[in-house]
């Protein structure tokens, strides 16, 4: 016992026992609150500002959670504990804490007016390379692959902005000069399999490598930049984007037996001949012997080798060459760039007006001239073309009549490759037109299919009447010998009459009984239907109030093709 201190307040001031620790729960330490973290405590644990979290979050791909039990304040942004515990040893840190030193003592120097200073750190700026982060996130290219349609969106957006104080403009060349390289390959390979113009741009369709990527190039005009849209995020996605395609073209261009980056002829580049200013050298890697085998080779490799498998891919070669053998020249009216991709992607050949055209104008071998303006000189042995005729043609996968896209023609409407009619519940007119076209491509004309049809509805007739006599005349044979076993037995009338009854009162009892228990089934299905839950009602419900849209969105449709029928017809 100390002098001075009471004894009650040393007893009272002992830490307390392992149970009563035990007992201590901290808050957010176990259940839900441990799943989750803020964004204001992230920062707080990788000492961060909001501007280098977000642009470390948004190149690790980590994005805020929202709780399954909202815990705390409804005002905050959560994040995953084991996304920000994963961020904690990312190499990048570290760079940015470095550039942020960097930063002061630059900004201290510039104040104090020594120049030589600024020069020395101007030349020793922090850098850094997104290289792992590609190898992290993408462990293989066919998941490379799989996001590419975003990374062409954003790329081709910034191909076509103009030079602001943010966005340089050696990075816009940067961008234009990696789409040019992604579509060489398409057109070497000839992947495109769809092309579309809407007023938001162009969209193009590749089957590249098994893998459906569809990506949305602007229309060529310079936009402006809205001021309600953050570039600086933009800017960190783009710079995400540009290594991920460049490691795409390297991989793309190493598969098919050529070295990447390109050879740049600058003098056909600066006359704007961009897709003819590259130059692709031969690598080591060969293309596999696969895609080099022949039909022949093929047959002796497998000899279930069927015939539709070879049909279907005459039928796809043919499409990759629809162009083929054709010489198209572009008026300078018309845009160049999409025009030469698609028909260059196709097997055509290309030529346009300047030093840079592979043929003059006055070439007599030229079969289709592309031109928007309403009055031309003519030449007898070209067809004179809208540039619609071209993506029709591609979305068709044939070659449509030339007179329905003259110069001075009305066009058809331009229908989208993307949209599935049948889902939609309404067929338009030109599809129907369309569809008949590719039929008599492929050989199959309207009369005889209708022929062909109703021929073999009524072979199917006849074979089900057949089936129905066969199957009643058995009846009645099997029915005529049991009688004579029976009078062969020696079984009187009355016996036999008294066994099949039992045996029918059996079989009655049966059926009864199997009856109510579908009956019960049945009537147990039916609670489940009226009685259902609130959310399975509610999605009832959305499903009812879609398909209503639907069908009223397409009646609206129907009726305002009839009245254009009737204006059409009056005039």
């Amino acid at each position: 016992r100390t002098v001075g201190i009471p004894y009650r307040m040393k007893k009272a001031s002992r830490k307390p026992s392992l149970k009563q620790r035990k007992r201590i729960r901290r808050k957010n330490r176990r259940g839900v609150g441990a799943l989750y973290i803020s964004r204001n405590q992230a920062l707080r644990k990788l000492q961060l500002n909001l501007k280098e979290f977000r642009k470390l979050c948004i190149l690790k791909g980590i994005y805020p959670q929202e709780p399954t039990k909202r815990f705390r304040s409804q005002n905050k942004t959560f994040y995953f504990t084991k996304d920000i515990r994963f961020l904690l040893h990312d190499p990048l840190i570290p760079i940015f804490r470095e550039f942020k030193i960097w930063r002061r003592r630059l900004t201290s120097a510039k104040a104090k007016n020594k120049l030589e200073r600024v020069e020395n750190l101007r030349k020793s700026k922090p850098k850094y390379r997104l290289d792992h982060l590609i190898r992290e996130r993408y462990p293989s290219f066919n998941e490379a692959l799989k996001d590419l349609d975003d990374c062409l969106c954003l790329i081709s957006l910034f191909a076509c902005l103009p030079q602001t104080k943010l966005l340089k403009s050696s990075r816009v060349a940067s961008c234009a000069q990696l789409c040019r390289e992604f579509n060489h390959y398409v057109i070497l390979t000839r992947s495109m399999t769809k092309s579309f113009i809407s007023i938001k741009g162009i969209y193009y369709q590749a089957n590249i490598q098994g893998h459906t990527i569809t990506w949305l190039v602007p229309h060529q005009f310079t936009p402006k930049i809205p001021k309600d849209v953050d570039i600086t995020v933009m800017l960190t996605f783009l710079e995400f984007y540009e290594t991920l395609l460049g490691f795409v073209n390297y991989r793309l261009f190493l598969s098919i037996g050529l070295r990447y980056p390109p050879i740049i002829d600058h003098v056909k580049l600066n006359d704007a001949n961009f897709l003819n200013s590259m130059r692709f050298e031969a690598g080591a890697e060969e293309m596999d012997e696969s895609e080099k085998a022949t039909e022949a080779e093929m047959k002796e490799v497998f000899p279930d080798y069927s015939q539709a498998v070879i049909d279907s891919q005459k039928a796809e070669k043919d499409f990759k060459n629809l162009f083929a053998g054709l010489k198209f020249f572009i008026s300078r009216e018309v845009p160049r760039e999409p025009l030469e991709f698609v028909i260059r992607a196709f097997g055509g050949a290309v030529s346009y007006e300047g030093a840079q055209g592979t043929y003059p104008e006055s070439d007599p071998s030229i079969t289709h001239q592309i031109t928007d303006r309403p009055t031309v000189n003519k030449s007898f042995t070209r067809e004179y073309l809208q540039p619609q005729w071209v993506f029709d043609c591609v979305n068709t996968k044939i070659l449509l009549p030339a007179h329905e896209y003259w110069i001075n023609a009305k066009l058809p409407p331009h229908l989208s490759p993307f949209v599935d009619d049948e889902k939609t519940g309404y067929i338009p007119e030109r599809r129907q037109k369309l569809n008949e076209m590719i039929n008599i491509a492929k050989g199959i004309y309207p009369n005889e299919s209708k022929e062909t049809d109703e021929a073999e509805d009524a072979d199917l007739m006849d074979e089900a009447d057949s089936e129905d006599e066969l199957e009643a005349t058995k009846f009645v044979e099997d029915r005529y010998a049991k009688e004579l076993e029976r009078e062969r037995a020696g079984k009187t009338y009355s016996s036999v009459v008294r066994n099949e009854d039992d045996g029918a009162k059996a079989t009655m009892v049966e059926k009864i009984m199997k009856r109510k228990r579908d009956q019960k089934v049945e009537q147990h299905k039916f609670r489940e239907m009226m009685i259902p839950s609130r959310r399975k009602r509610n999605a009832y419900y959305h499903s009812l109030g879609i398909k209503k849209r639907k069908f009223g969105h397409v009646k609206d449709i129907i009726a305002k093709r009839a009245k254009l029928d009737e204006q059409k017809n009056e005039q």
